[in-house]
C-alpha cells in the first residue's frame, strides 16, 4: 500500500506540473513507469578505452635497420647491378642487398658455407629465387653442388673475389623492413611451440645489447687477416642489433639454439642486459664428462637416446672396469683431460695447443674408425687407441663400428651426449634455476649458463648444476666461471 501511495502522489505532482502542456494520462504513466524502472537498475561502470595496440609498421619505424655488404660488393656496386638487373623481374636495390645480407649473417662460424631454404629465402625478398641465381652467374655467390628435398638444403657463400669485410648498410625501405618484421613475428610464433617449459629464454633474449664503446675498440683491433672470423662476428652483432633475435629447441639433440649460442666466444663478453655485463658458468670437458656414463652405467641414458636400436643395446650393455677406464674418468672429472693428451702428443712429436687437441678428440669420438684422414689427425687416433683401448671399444660399439653391428650411424653418439648434457642443463637444472630465480636474466648455451654477474645469483646457480650433475652423473664436474 505504501507504494502505491507513492506513486500516486508522484503521478499528481506530475499532473499539476504539466497541467498547462496538457499531457495525457498514457504520458503520465509512461513517465512514472520510466522513474521506477531507473530506481532499481544497477550501476554500470563505463569501460576505460582500451590502449591502441601497436602496428608492427608503427613498431619498425622506431627501430633502424642495417644489412651487411662485403666491401668489394660495396665499391663495384653500380657494376654489378647492371648486370644483376637484366635478369630479375621488378628489381630493387634493397632485396639485392637483402639477400647477400641473409647470406652473410648465415655463414657458419667454424667457415663452413649459409645453409638456406628457398621457402625461407622468398618469404624474406619476393623473388628471392632470381636474384640468388643471378648472383651465382655472375660469380659472386657460389653454391653447393646437390640438394635432396625435405633433407639436404643448397649451401651458399660468396665467392673468392667478394670474400672481405662487411660493411653495414642502413635500411631505408619501409615495406621491406615491414615484411621482414611481420616474418620474424611468425618465426617466433612458430619456434615457441618447440619452447615448452623454456619460453622465458627467448623473452630474455630480447633484453640483449653489445656494449659499443668495447666492441667498436675490440673490432679495430681485430687482425684483419683473419677476416672469416671478424666477419662472423660483425654477423652475429648485427643480429643483435637488429632485433634479429631467434630461439628454439631442435628435436634431434634437444639443444636450445639462439643468437648466443651461435655466436663466436669473443663477442658474448661485449653482451650486456641493461648496461651491465655477464657471467658464463660452463662446464668443463663436457663431452668427455658426460661420456664417463657410458663407460660407468650405459643403461642409466639409454631413455634418452632417439635411435629406439641404440636404447635398447645401451640397455643390453654393461659397465666397463679396467685401468685405462679409471684413468680416462680420473683425468676427466679433474678437468685435466685435454692439458694430458696435449703431452702426450708432444711425446709422439705432435705439437698441439689445448684449443687444437679438443677437436680432434671429438673427431676420434664420433667418426667413423674405418675413415682416412689426414697424418695428424690418423695419428692422435692411433694415439688416443693406445692410451685408451677400453674406453675407444665401448664408444666404438655404441657409435656402431664395432664388429658384427649393422649399424651405419656414426652420428648417433654425438646426439647421444648432447641430448644427455640437455636433458641435465635444460630439463634439470635450469627448471630448478627458474623456479629460485623467476625474474633473474639466465640462458643457456648448451652445456653452460648465462646469468647477471651477481655474486651470489653465480654462486646458488654454480651449486645446483654441480649437485645435479654430480648426483646423475656419479662424478663431480668441474666448473669455470667466465
Amino acid at each position: 500500500m505504501e507504494a502505491y501511495d507513492n506513486i500516486s502522489t508522484m503521478k499528481n505532482n506530475l499532473a499539476l506540473q504539466t497541467i498547462s502542456t496538457e499531457l495525457s494520462e498514457d504520458l503520465l504513466n509512461r513517465s512514472i513507469l520510466q522513474v521506477c524502472t531507473e530506481v532499481d537498475r544497477p550501476i554500470v561502470k563505463i569501460p576505460k578505452k582500451r590502449k591502441k595496440r601497436q602496428t608492427i609498421y608503427e613498431k619498425s619505424c622506431k627501430r633502424t635497420f642495417y644489412q651487411l655488404v662485403p666491401k668489394s660488393i660495396l665499391d663495384n656496386y653500380a657494376n654489378i647491378e647492371n648486370r644483376i638487373k637484366p635478369l630479375v623481374a621488378c628489381y630493387k636495390k634493397e632485396y639485392l642487398i637483402q639477400i647477400l645480407t641473409i647470406v652473410a649473417r648465415h655463414l657458419r662460424r667454424d667457415g663452413g658455407m649459409a645453409k638456406l631454404y628457398m621457402k625461407y629465402l622468398k618469404k624474406q625478398v619476393p623473388q628471392g629465387n632470381e636474384y640468388i641465381l643471378a648472383l651465382i652467374d655472375n660469380k659472386i655467390l657460389q653454391r653447393s653442388d646437390y640438394y635432396i628435398q625435405g633433407l639436404k638444403s643448397f649451401e651458399y657463400s660468396f665467392c673468392a673475389d667478394y670474400q672481405d669485410e662487411y660493411i653495414e648498410v642502413e635500411l631505408a625501405d619501409r615495406a621491406l623492413i615491414n615484411r621482414l618484421a611481420a616474418l620474424s613475428i611468425r618465426i617466433k610464433r612458430d619456434n615457441a611451440k618447440s619452447l615448452l617449459g623454456h619460453t622465458r629464454q627467448a623473452k630474455y633474449l630480447q633484453l640483449l645489447t653489445i656494449d659499443p664503446k668495447f666492441f667498436i675498440e675490440y673490432m679495430n683491433n681485430c687482425p684483419i687477416v683473419d677476416i672469416e672470423k671478424k666477419n662472423c662476428i660483425i654477423a652475429s652483432a648485427s643480429r643483435i642489433t637488429n632485433h634479429d633475435f631467434n630461439c628454439s629447441r631442435d628435436s634431434t639433440s634437444k639443444r636450445l639454439h639462439s643468437n648466443v649460442t651461435n655466436m663466436k666466444t669473443e663477442l658474448r663478453r661485449y653482451l650486456r642486459v641493461e648496461g651491465e655485463p655477464l657471467t658464463n658458468i660452463d662446464i668443463k670437458n663436457s663431452q668427455p664428462y658426460l661420456s664417463t656414463l657410458l663407460l660407468t652405467n650405459p643403461r642409466k641414458v639409454a631413455f634418452l637416446a632417439k635411435d629406439p636400436d641404440l636404447g635398447a643395446l645401451l640397455k643390453s650393455m654393461k659397465s666397463v672396469d679396467s685401468e685405462d677406464v679409471k684413468r680416462y674418468i680420473s683425468l676427466v672429472t679433474s678437468g685435466v683431460f685435454y692439458d694430458y693428451l696435449v703431452d702426450e702428443f708432444k711425446k709422439s712429436g705432435l705439437i698441439l695447443t689445448r684449443d687444437e687437441t679438443k677437436p680432434k678428440v671429438l673427431l676420434i669420438f664420433f667418426s667413423d674408425d674405418k675413415a682416412i684422414y689426414n697424418n695428424i689427425e690418423n695419428k692422435t687416433r692411433e694415439i688416443f687407441i693406445e692410451l685408451f683401448p677400453t674406453v675407444h671399444r665401448q664408444f666404438s660399439i655404441i657409435r656402431g663400428a664395432g664388429k658384427g653391428e649393422n649399424y651405419q650411424n656414426f652420428k648417433r653418439f654425438a646426439i647421444l651426449l648432447q641430448r644427455i648434457e640437455s636433458y641435465l642443463v635444460l630439463d634439470v637444472i635450469m627448471k630448478k634455476v627458474y623456479r629460485k630465480f623467476p625474474t633473474t636474466f639466465v640462458m643457456t648455451i648448451h652445456d653452460s649458463i648465462l646469468t647477471v654477474s651477481d655474486g651470489a645469483v653465480v654462486d646458488t646457480i654454480k651449486n645446483m648444476m654441480g649437485n645435479d650433475l654430480q648426483k646423475f652423473v656419479g662424478w663431480p664436474a668441474q666448473l669455470k666461471i667466465e
